[in-house]
């Protein structure tokens, strides 16, 4: 690995801790509470659609993840064998960690049928948080 490969890949990394601690202040910036009567948004509001939102980005934001997501737009009822046998190089146990990483931050739904899980895209999560996934 040469010194251009190293500061890219630590760059990478870096961006994405800078993101994911940018997410928690806004988290913690959005969770402010009004207790007037006036319909606006109480703390507890606020702080769900926040987590959510902060949860679906940071599944989207690692590479294998996306792709699988990408995947199941165009294709739907994958099992895990399918998944891997589109995706290059990645073992059946991280892909496990993937989908359950994906279906934590409510992007996929799964069916089980007989011995097999099957996983499609929670399609009302997708449109609400990343609507450009299904463009």
């Amino acid at each position: 690995m040469n010194f251009q490969n190293v500061r890219i890949a630590f760059t990478c990394t870096s961006l994405f801790t800078f993101v994911s601690h940018r997410a928690t202040v806004i988290s913690k910036i959005l969770e402010i509470r009004n207790d007037s009567d006036e319909g606006m948004l109480t703390m507890g509001d606020v702080s769900m659609e926040t987590n959510q939102a902060i949860k679906v980005h940071r599944a989207l934001g690692e590479q294998t993840r996306y792709r699988i997501v990408q995947i199941l737009t165009k294709e739907s009822n994958l099992c895990p064998a399918d998944l891997e046998s589109r995706l290059e190089s990645v073992a059946l146990s991280t892909l496990s960690h993937h989908l359950k990483q994906l279906a934590d931050s409510g992007l996929l739904v799964s069916q089980k049928k007989g011995t097999y899980i099957y996983y499609s895209l929670h399609v009302e999560t997708v449109k609400r948080f990343a609507p450009y996934l299904l463009d």
